[in-house]
């Protein structure tokens, strides 16, 4: 049985003997190339030990040394000598994938952050495009592209029938849903009038692209061609009935006359 005092001397050793916790509870994250993240390490209870950022078999950042001391110019640490310590990589790039490490004294906690290209959505009039777009010829419709790179450092691309287009393409700004939390990204919409012969609509961010195949019907509308086509062909046939009833009338005339004299 455990006397009172070694009890009390248990608590007080446990307790002088900090623990690190994290603000994130994923150990890997894959992060988009040119997005911003974040990495912390945090330690509650009292303690001595300077916080140390180790990335991969190197310091990166500690006590009077920084990122650009290894030539990485995107990271910046933040809360040396506090419970709390950051991180922060600006445009996610290559250079950046590895192992991250917070260490205070000799506990560490690890962070594996990887790449991936981004990935493209394209929207037909602000929703999720079919797989074949059924159209009506001389139609306006707009088409919406954005990806889940943030900020993208290039601009997006626009292609009809697999030609390049710039006509009808103007900048947006989209609200998504990226993990759960509601994220402003740039991208770009095109408008256009779709005409027979029109197959697909291609979006290009770099080299990941979107398409949607589009299929275009002859317009069942009067068109004003049409009309004046139906006009003149009205004409043209009441033109010639007139003739016919003048001839008409004339032969009629011609043989009333005939008779008369014949007669007399």
């Amino acid at each position: 049985m455990i006397s009172t005092k070694c009890y009390l001397w248990l608590i007080i050793l446990s307790a002088s003997f900090p623990t690190i916790t994290v603000s994130d509870v994923y150990v890997e994250k894959t992060i988009v190339i040119g997005n911003s993240i974040s990495i912390s390490c945090h330690m509650s209870g009292n303690h001595s030990a300077s916080t140390i950022w180790w990335f991969d078999v190197q310091i990166i950042y500690a006590e009077n040394f920084t990122p650009n001391d290894i030539g990485v110019d995107n990271i910046r640490g933040e809360g040396l000598g506090t419970n709390v310590s950051y991180l922060h990589i600006e445009s996610f790039a290559p250079i950046n994938v590895g192992t991250y490490k917070c260490s205070f004294g000799e506990d560490t906690f690890t962070y594996k952050l990887n790449i991936t290209d981004p990935t493209i959505f394209l929207l037909c009039m602000k929703r999720k495009c079919p797989p074949v777009l059924l159209l009506s010829e001389s139609t306006l419709y707009k088409f919406q592209c954005y990806s889940d790179q943030i900020k993208p450092s290039i601009k997006y691309e626009w292609k009809l029938n697999n030609e390049d287009t710039g006509k009808g393409v103007e900048e947006r700004h989209f609200l998504t849903n990226e993990s759960n939390e509601h994220v402003t990204v740039d991208g770009s919409e095109l408008s256009l009038f779709v005409q027979i012969g029109d197959e697909n609509i291609l979006c290009s961010l770099g080299n990941i692209s979107k398409f949607v195949n589009i299929q275009v019907i002859q317009s069942t509308a009067t068109s004003p061609n049409m009309i004046m086509t139906i006009t003149f062909t009205s004409l043209g046939l009441i033109c010639f009935i007139l003739v016919l009833v003048i001839t008409f009338v004339s032969l009629k005339c011609s043989a009333l006359q005939r008779s008369m004299r014949r007669l007399q």
